[in-house]
């Protein structure tokens, strides 16, 4: 069992998910806007922006039976519905939270994609 648990919560922490897999890894990009403007007898400028969102990616499973070599609990969620659970998360309008407990990652996010194989 590792040490990080990786969480979803849903409608102010009334919805809680804890994935029963880790993601081997998590990947964090951070962006600042840029606007490139032309100007006469000058050339061209950049016009520093704002802070863009930090985007969150990682890649897991949901097991339909608990195996001890990779499962970080017993009582694994049925995959079928925490698929669903998490599609009308993202399909809500609403943030969910997203937690990496042992990080500094607490964030409230918008699930922007899920793939389901």
């Amino acid at each position: 069992m590792s040490t990080l648990q990786f969480w979803l919560s849903f409608d102010n922490g009334k919805e809680k998910l804890r994935l029963p897999v880790n993601p081997e890894m998590i990947s964090l990009t951070y962006g600042m806007s840029f606007n490139d403007v032309q100007i006469s007898q000058l050339g061209e400028y950049t016009v520093i922006g704002n802070k863009q969102l930090t985007q969150f990616s990682f890649e897991s499973f949901f097991p339909k039976h608990y195996n001890a070599s990779y499962c970080e609990y017993t009582d694994v969620p049925h995959p079928w519905e925490t698929a669903q659970k998490i599609e009308r998360w993202m399909k809500s309008g609403k943030p969910c939270r997203f937690i990496v407990t042992g990080t500094y990652i607490n964030f409230p996010v918008t699930i922007r994609s899920f793939d389901v194989d």
